[in-house]
């Protein structure tokens, strides 16, 4: 196919999940116009929530790289991969997609969502087709939490229900800020979100600004933060390791959400807490959609 082709060349390697940033920044650098990553065809799905390293989760990735129509994609390649020093292992010939306005698209998929009769979630560039509602408002950028995937919508129905007015929240794991957001704007007297990735600390706070709502941030949990709601929506695995420091955040009495977790997982979750809280902490199903769950319960006073 000749290099006037108008249609975007796609490539699909294989990479070493502890490769996948640095080789994606360098097929950036050498002229990709994107690279997205997922795991082999038989590997979990783990939907990039916070604390969902692939490297943690998958053997193997697929990194796929978008370059321009005219782009020697050869040549882009074998020099991110001496950036790196990795192999590339090309799981295909180039293909050819049609060219689209990718970012337009993309905007497209990120509806407004009516939480209640007063609160809408929306993206910014449709935050003021919603007024008169409060709206809470989500950039999706880098980080998880647009309100879009089945955990999140599961842990902000639980907020809903829970939240009655002048609570401490605290959003584990908070990506974009979303939980916390839509806890401070059902009444919450404060929240607090926490989260090891600078980057979602940014697009919470950028997120926080936009909605004209305050969240408290950080990038680690403070012992006894006394939250009379803790609402966690990462996975299984972080959510197991974090069972001490959830337990020892939650008011006496408060009440706490998890997501992210498979109905297979539900029973190493629930022993974990119940380990971590002495048995005062029980934890049930209270939401399913599809095949993810939300265990949720309330501490004995």
């Amino acid at each position: 196919m000749s290099q006037l082709d108008p249609r975007a060349q796609v490539l699909r390697l294989s990479v070493d999940p502890s490769a996948v940033d640095a080789l994606g920044d360098a097929l950036l650098a050498h002229g990709a116009d994107s690279v997205s990553v997922e795991g082999a065809a038989d590997a979990p799905a783990i939907y990039g929530e916070p604390g969902s390293d692939p490297a943690a989760y998958w053997a193997s990735c697929v990194l796929a790289a978008t370059f321009p129509a005219h782009a020697d994609v050869a040549v882009a390649v074998a020099k991110a991969g001496r950036d790196v020093g990795v192999p590339i292992r090309p799981l295909g010939p180039v293909e050819r997609v049609p060219d689209r306005d990718w970012e337009r698209v993309s905007r497209e998929g990120f509806a407004p969502w009516r939480v209640t009769a007063g609160l809408v979630i929306a993206p910014p560039w449709r935050a003021s087709q919603v007024a008169p509602a409060r709206v809470v408002v989500i950039d999706p950028g880098p980080a998880f939490g647009s309100g879009h995937h089945p955990t999140t919508r599961l842990c902000v129905e639980w907020l809903v229900r829970s939240v009655q007015g002048g609570e401490r929240v605290l959003d584990f794991g908070c990506g974009t800020g979303i939980l916390g957001l839509v806890a401070v704007a059902l009444g919450a007297r404060c929240a607090l979100g926490v989260d090891v990735d600078p980057r979602a600390l940014a697009a919470a706070r950028a997120n926080a600004t936009a909605s004209g709502l305050a969240l408290e941030l950080a990038g680690e949990l403070s012992p006894r933060f006394g939250a009379d709601l803790v609402v966690a929506n990462i996975l299984a695995a972080p959510l197991v390791g974090a069972a001490s420091a959830l337990v020892g955040a939650l008011a006496p009495g408060g009440a706490i959400a998890l997501a992210g977790v498979r109905v297979s997982d539900v029973p190493v979750v629930r022993d974990a807490y119940a380990r971590a809280s002495g048995g005062a902490l029980d934890l049930g199903v209270a939401a399913e959609d599809a095949d993810w769950v939300l265990l949720a319960g309330a501490g004995r006073v």
